[in-house]
């Protein structure tokens, strides 16, 4: 089962460069490469699982992922759509089949972008061998699931390019968000002859062929990353930047330092995460923005085994926890409570599910599933959660809700990211902290991960 804790918001934090200095050291290497006119310096807090989109779309690898590539359509701030690489489309009137018309554009190296480039990218991600553990947002497409399961042959998918500027796509039934879907980051398109000639082209930085406003110039793997713009993006001459430079530094009181002295020219998430500490100070001098996205931070319980196996244990933590206290005192980031499922901004009206913070209750809770369980209290339990100070401090708060409320004792353990997803794969854990981010505008991206139990974004199982 899982709880939410709190809908997170993006934040770009604009900070005087002699704001921080006076109290900070600012001791930091000075970039390797000198900053050009219109150019951009940003932090990332690690380096993407890949830059080939279909491998991974978490909240770093997708930001990489939209500056080298642009697919069918584009996600406005506001959750419309707009057309991108597709000139138009039609739709068949029992609303089943779609026909994409691609406009005449390029890739960086000037050859054009053809329809078989998406037919051949969206197949793969369908093909049982590939690892691409987002493939389940294809599944609307007539015989997708049944590709990736290995019970029908590839050809079988009705992903069809007429022509090199005709795609065509069957689904298995209508589905009034199949556009939002293809504005994902998972499905944009890689070069199909680079991906044939050259398979290992994701490691190789001079191999990478992009359409979209950037192209990769440099890697030096965990220390920084430089694009270039594309001058062969069909909307080239509306991308200011000319370079962006991106640093892979982890901590964020070093990342803020380095704001602070000029180093860096924003920073906040998804980008990196912001010290709390800071941000009373920052919120008085009006040097923050805010902005709303579809991002749930939230716990999921290991459901198939003790002591979360039980409903009302799940209950007992959940009720157990003051999110009005965790927003206003933790994470201080400008978020709503998270009392649904669904981030706020995927829904037209935010319909409480339970009650925030329930001592009373958690603690009648609690003692219905030890009976239930025929135990006197609860064994060892351990929280898992990615390492960060702010993931640390949250950590600490939940720790301290579940002590004063149940009396009972959670041990914290800090791990990597990869390692915490191949824990929740494994069902090794008790306790973890997650957060997703809407691949699309619509409530089903986050619901429909719950239809199959082995869903890889299926924490709780």
């Amino acid at each position: 089962m899982f709880v939410r804790i709190s809908g997170l918001f993006w934040r770009k934090a604009r900070i005087l460069g002699f704001l921080l200095c006076a109290l900070m050291s600012c001791n930091h290497s000075p970039p390797s490469k000198p900053p050009q006119k219109q150019s951009l310096r940003i932090n990332l807090r690690k380096d993407p699982v890949s830059f080939d989109p279909r491998k991974g779309n978490d909240m770093v690898a997708s930001q990489i992922h939209f500056m080298l590539y642009e697919g069918l359509f584009r996600l406005n701030p506001d959750m419309s759509l707009s057309l991108a690489q597709a000139e138009s489309y039609e739709v068949s009137p029992d609303n089943k089949t779609y026909t994409f018309y691609l406009k005449n554009t390029s890739w960086s190296d000037g050859s054009p972008v053809t329809a078989y480039d998406f037919e051949t990218t969206w197949l793969s991600i369908l093909d049982p061998n590939f690892p691409s553990p987002d493939s389940y947002l294809l599944y609307s497409i007539k015989n997708a699931k049944c590709a990736k399961e290995g019970k029908l042959p590839l050809n079988q998918v009705a992903i069809q390019a007429k022509d090199a500027k005709t795609l065509v796509v069957e689904l298995e039934r209508p589905t009034p968000y199949f556009l939002q879907i293809l504005a994902s980051s998972v499905l944009l398109p890689v070069n199909a002859d680079k991906d044939r000639s050259n398979p290992n082209w994701p490691n190789e930085p001079e191999q990478l062929l992009s359409n979209g406003p950037f192209k990769l110039k440099e890697w030096k793997f965990n220390q920084e990353m430089i694009f270039e713009k594309n001058l062969h993006y069909h909307q080239a001459n509306n991308v200011k930047l000319t370079h962006i430079f991106i640093d892979i530094i982890e901590r964020e009181t070093s990342v803020l330092r380095m704001y602070a002295c000029g180093h860096f020219d924003l920073v906040g998430t998804p980008l990196s995460f912001f010290p709390s500490e800071l941000i009373d100070d920052l919120e008085t001098k009006k040097l923050l923005t805010f902005y709303p996205v579809a991002n749930t931070k939230f716990l999921a319980f290991n459901t198939s085994c003790a002591p979360f196996h039980n409903t009302n244990i799940r209950k007992a933590f959940a009720h157990a926890i003051h999110r009005e206290s965790i927003v206003n005192h933790i994470t201080r980031l400008n978020e709503k409570k998270a009392l649904n499922i669904l981030p706020p901004v995927l829904l037209s009206e935010d319909i409480p599910y339970f009650a925030d913070g329930d001592p009373m209750k958690a603690r009648e809770y609690l003692q219905k599933g030890l009976d239930e369980l025929q135990l006197k209290d609860i064994g060892p339990i351990t929280f898992i959660y990615v390492s960060s100070e702010m993931n640390h401090t949250l950590a600490q708060g939940l720790q301290q809700m579940w002590s004063n409320v149940l009396g009972v004792h959670v041990d914290l353990r800090h791990v990597e990211f990869k390692t915490l997803h191949q824990l929740s794969a494994h069902g090794d854990f008790s306790i973890g902290l997650f957060a997703w981010l809407a691949d699309y505008g619509d409530s089903m991206n986050i619901l429909e991960r719950f239809i199959d139990k082995n869903n890889h974004r299926n924490y709780p199982k």
